[in-house]
C-alpha cells in the first residue's frame, strides 16, 4: 500500500483508516481488559465482562450485516459502455480521488472524452450549477459522496433538476453510492 501511495497510484488519504484501525483496537481492547481486572479478580467474571462488552459494541455491525460499501466502477464500467468520443464528462469533486485511480490503472476508458474535474472547494448545488454552465451538448455526469456525506441526495436531485431546465436528460443509472446521469445540454 505505502509504496503504491507513494508512487501515487493509490490514493493514501482516503485508506489512511485502514492504518489506525489495529492502533484503535488495541487501545479498546486494553481498555476493556482494565475495567474487568478492575471488577473482579475472579477469571470467569472477567471473561464474562469482556464477552458482554464485545457483544455490545458488535450488536451494531451485526445489525448491519451484510455490509454494503459504496463502489464508483459500476459507474465508470456504465460510462466505459455508453458514452461516445468527444463528449463531455463532468466528475463530481467526491468521485475525482477514485476516477482519477481507475483512469490510471485503465478501468475508466475516459481518453476520449473531455473531462471537466469538479474543484474542492464546491459544496452548493448552485457553485456547482456554475461550473456546469460552461458545458454544452451531450454530458456525462459521474457523481458519489455528494455534500454532506450522510447519504442524503437531495444535493444530486436539486442539481438533475435544474440541468433539466437547460436540456434533456438522455438517461440515468444508480449504483450503490454512486450516480451517473447523460443530459445532452443547450
Amino acid at each position: 500500500h505505502l509504496v503504491l501511495c507513494a508512487l501515487q497510484f493509490y490514493p493514501f488519504e482516503l485508506r489512511l483508516i485502514l492504518y489506525q484501525t489495529p492502533l484503535y483496537v488495541i487501545v479498546l481492547a486494553y481498555g476493556i481488559w482494565c475495567i474487568s481486572q478492575y471488577v473482579s479478580q475472579q477469571a470467569v467474571v472477567r471473561s464474562t465482562i469482556l464477552v458482554l462488552i464485545t457483544a455490545l459494541l458488535s450488536f451494531r455491525l451485526f445489525l448491519q450485516f451484510p455490509i454494503d460499501h459504496d463502489e464508483i466502477k459500476p459507474a465508470i464500467r456504465y460510462i466505459n459502455q455508453y458514452s461516445k468520443a468527444e463528449e463531455s464528462l463532468y466528475v463530481f469533486r467526491g468521485s475525482a480521488y477514485a476516477t482519477r485511480y481507475y483512469i490510471k490503472t485503465g478501468l475508466a476508458k475516459f481518453d476520449p472524452l473531455r473531462i471537466k474535474w469538479g474543484t474542492p472547494k464546491h459544496n452548493t448545488s448552485a457553485s456547482y450549477l456554475e461550473e456546469l454552465n460552461g458545458i454544452r451538448g451531450p454530458a456525462w455526469l459521474l457523481m458519489s459522496h455528494m455534500f454532506p456525506f450522510n447519504g442524503n441526495r437531495d444535493q444530486e436531485y436539486e442539481i438533475v433538476q435544474a440541468l433539466q431546465k437547460r436540456g434533456k436528460l438522455m438517461r440515468q443509472a444508480f449504483f450503490r453510492g454512486s450516480a451517473v446521469y447523460e443530459f445532452d445540454l443547450r
